[in-house]
């Protein structure tokens, strides 16, 4: 059963709540806490129960990259500009030239340094790590 991403709710990405859909390609088994890309595309989808109409933006609270490189979002086929992403709250503001009047978008995070922990610091882990995610919003901006 697909349940849509409510505009302006915060979504949680954690093993927690199972698969919902959203995580396609390019991301490890989600955990409690949320979860990793695994290399440098990390596909999501996310749809609504209407269209989007005016300006959006999508924040992330994220792990940065572990080699701390810059993260592009691409959002129905158009990438944004790379964000030099911190660990915490993360936001692009949305194309509203691909967004408006869509009830789905197909979101790609590329990190550009993927990296496995055991190779550049103390770490047993040998997954290729990109970005991790804790949870994601959307929320509608004024038009001003």
């Amino acid at each position: 059963q697909e349940a849509p991403c409510p505009i302006g709710s915060l979504v949680r990405i954690s093993g927690d709540l199972g698969d919902n859909g959203m995580l396609r390609n390019g991301w490890h088994k989600p955990e409690a806490w949320g979860c990793w890309s695994s290399g440098p595309d990390g596909a999501l989808r996310l749809w609504f129960d209407a269209p989007l109409r005016g300006p959006h933006a999508i924040e992330f609270d994220m792990m940065a990259p572990l080699l701390n490189g810059p993260v592009i979002l691409s959002v129905n086929g158009e990438a944004m500009v790379p964000l030099a992403v911190t660990d915490g709250p993360n936001e692009w503001l949305l194309p509203t030239r691909r967004t408006d009047g869509q009830t789905e978008l197909d979101l790609h995070l590329l990190v550009a340094l993927p990296v496995r922990p055991i190779d550049v610091r103390d770490s047993k882990d040998d997954r290729i790590l990109g970005v991790g995610i804790r949870s994601l919003r959307i929320r509608a901006l004024s038009r001003d």
